[in-house]
């Protein structure tokens, strides 16, 4: 073999090697379903100091894709943004969220949320304006105070698309950053969900910091959103047919008090 057919030969081979990667790598990730999350959204969503994935999501996850679809999963965490990207571009699965108008552009989502919360409002005990706060009743009502600095993480798909008309927003990478900044009334008011607050401010020891406000802005419903160009879009109808069979027979709920009863 000459010179010139040995270099052909090399190039055959590099190609049909790199084939044979790509067609691996394409069947690992059809056997194993990545699912991603925000980062230090506790208690919904976070990673400990050993690594180890762990919140409500997740627990959901297990028992329903896990456990009663015997699906393989995959669970990684990143910055909220980063997670909808990588759902968006192909290079994850899916996510479990609140579904909004530009989700559901790259995403197909289940017809029965795995849970439902209520989104109530949050500020400091020693904030001056907590009296005004106490006194308003509705979500457009809060909007039109301009006075109010709200808190917000980077990423939140309900408070982007809720609070457009606010005036003053500090953004930060989690919730936990939120709690010490309202503790400190350097934001006046944050509008989140009661289980994630209520566990983050028992675990950072805040419970005589921080103020609950009993007035519901919103609830919402938590659904398994699988991206348009996952192969896992195709468990959706059994999927459904399973959500369906648990709300009916009343496991969901009680699924729920279970998962949530681990993190008060």
């Amino acid at each position: 073999m000459n010179f010139k057919g040995a270099n052909i030969l090399k190039i055959l081979v590099l190609i049909t090697q790199v084939f044979w990667l790509g067609l691996l790598a394409n069947n690992a990730h059809a056997q194993e379903m990545t699912i991603v999350y925000a980062q230090g959204y506790i208690p919904y969503s976070w990673e400990d100091d050993n690594g180890k994935v762990q919140g409500v999501e997740i627990d959901f996850v297990n028992e329903i894709i896990g456990k009663r679809m015997g699906i393989k999963v995959k669970h990684k965490i990143y910055p909220w943004a980063r997670s909808q990207s990588m759902v968006k571009s192909g290079s994850a699965d899916a996510f479990v969220t609140i579904p909004n108008d530009v989700r559901r552009q790259y995403t197909q989502v289940s017809n029965i949320p795995f849970f439902k919360t209520n989104f109530l409002l949050y500020t400091g005990m020693s904030n001056p304006k907590k009296h005004d706060l106490m006194n308003i009743k509705s979500l457009a009502e809060l909007i039109r105070r301009d006075d109010l600095i709200h808190g917000q993480i980077v990423g939140g798909g309900w408070h982007t698309s809720h609070l457009k008309g606010v005036k003053q927003v500090h953004e930060v990478l989690n919730s936990i950053q939120i709690l010490k900044m309202l503790d400190r009334n350097r934001v006046d008011v944050y509008i989140e969900q009661a289980p994630l607050i209520t566990y983050e401010i028992k675990k950072i020891g805040f419970q005589d910091k921080i103020l609950e406000i009993n007035t519901v802005m919103d609830n919402v419903n938590w659904h398994l959103c699988i991206g348009k160009d996952s192969p896992y879009i195709k468990i959706l109808p059994k999927l459904n047919e399973l959500m369906a069979s648990m709300k009916k027979d009343g496991s969901l709920e009680k699924l729920k008090e279970q998962i949530f009863r681990k993190y008060r």
